[in-house]
């Protein structure tokens, strides 16, 4: 990194159902970054919320909800109460390189699509994983397999998801509306990243049922969205 620069802190929004062990652990981490300058945690499993002290941590905003309010309620809650106009949209089940942050603060503005993760796995011909020295690039029309576990969003570029789908799709919601805004998304490759996918979405019931009633929702979110962008720009 060149020294001397100023880099502003991000906002880092993260729901959770306490199903990964070393989430509070990562989280600890977070809190002693530079680059974090706050932790939204959205706590939607309130009866077994763990016993750990970052949850008293003094950059950490815990909400514990009666009930499960998804995903998606909770990523259009942090960004608009966020501190910070960088932010940080996760899955409770990561883990990755801190130095991310460094590379996406210095091309992420309120002009940029949106930034996500790019596993590199072989099986989608993903750019691979080499040498882990994180790098970003646009996304052409590459695989995005992972993409939505770790995102990165100008606040300011943030179009809401529609309260008509609270589980899924708010991922292909945040990528599509930049892309049809006009906007370039990046792929963040080559970086140090783990994560075991959907610790807490494959034990949730009625999956078939959920995503086909949430995609119809979304694409007819997503129509609605297009005539609004045909109507502006007549």
């Amino acid at each position: 990194m060149a020294s001397g620069i100023k880099r502003e802190p991000f906002t880092v929004v993260v729901p959770t159902m306490w199903k990964y062990p070393p989430f509070l652990d990562f989280i600890q981490d977070l809190v002693d970054f530079e680059l974090v300058g706050e932790v939204i945690i959205h706590n939607n499993n309130v009866a077994e919320t763990p016993n750990h002290p970052v949850l008293n941590h003094s950059k950490v905003r815990h909400y514990a909800h009666p009930q499960n309010i998804f995903v998606n309620p909770v990523f259009n809650h942090g960004v608009r109460t966020a501190q910070h106009s960088r932010i940080c949209l996760m899955n409770d089940d990561v883990i990755f390189d801190l130095r991310i942050f460094y590379r996406v603060h210095d091309i992420l503005t309120e002009n940029t699509g949106i930034v996500g993760i790019c596993p590199g796995l072989s099986e989608f011909k993903q750019i691979p994983f080499e040498c882990g020295a994180t790098k970003i690039v646009p996304w052409t029309g590459q695989h995005t397999f992972g993409f939505g576990c770790l995102m990165f969003v100008h606040r300011e570029a943030y179009i809401p998801i529609p309260d008509t789908f609270h589980l899924y799709y708010g991922d292909n919601w945040i990528f599509d509306t930049a892309l049809r805004s006009g906007r370039t998304n990046y792929l963040i490759t080559d970086a140090f990243y783990y994560t075991p996918y959907a610790t807490t979405c494959r034990n949730l019931p009625n999956i078939d049922q959920n995503l086909a009633a949430e995609r119809a929702a979304f694409d007819h979110a997503m129509a609605e969205f297009m005539n609004s962008l045909k109507k502006t720009n007549q």
